[in-house]
């Protein structure tokens, strides 16, 4: 079974602009030619027998095989990532309920 990094609430948590610039521009279902970092990733971790698969935008990673030999391999295709790396950013969006927005201080960083 795999499961997501991620998932698209913490998008919603953040400033609303980046937030929104984020889920606006990530490559899903419905938006193909959307940013995909992830793609030379996937492509090198393939090349290593490792399959990985990118669904809205977010990777979803194998269940860890036994031995060294997978995470190693894994490891030797990290050069291949691109990342959006954002720091300081104000935890200003939705509140858990979606109704509202945060009145939190807090700040986050980002990597997409």
């Amino acid at each position: 079974a795999t499961r997501p990094a991620g998932g698209s609430r913490a998008q919603l948590a953040v400033h609303p602009a980046l937030g929104q610039f984020i889920l606006h521009n990530a490559a899903t279902e419905s938006n193909k030619a959307g940013a995909q970092l992830a793609d030379s990733f996937q492509e090198a971790a393939s090349r290593a027998g490792i399959r990985l698969q990118v669904t809205n935008g977010f990777l979803e990673l194998p269940d860890a095989p036994s031995g060294e030999a997978p995470a190693t391999a894994l490891l030797q295709q990290a050069h291949a990532l691109k990342l959006l790396v954002v720091k300081g950013v104000p935890t200003c969006g939705l509140c858990p309920d979606l109704r509202q927005l945060s009145k939190s201080q807090h700040q986050v960083n980002m990597m997409y």
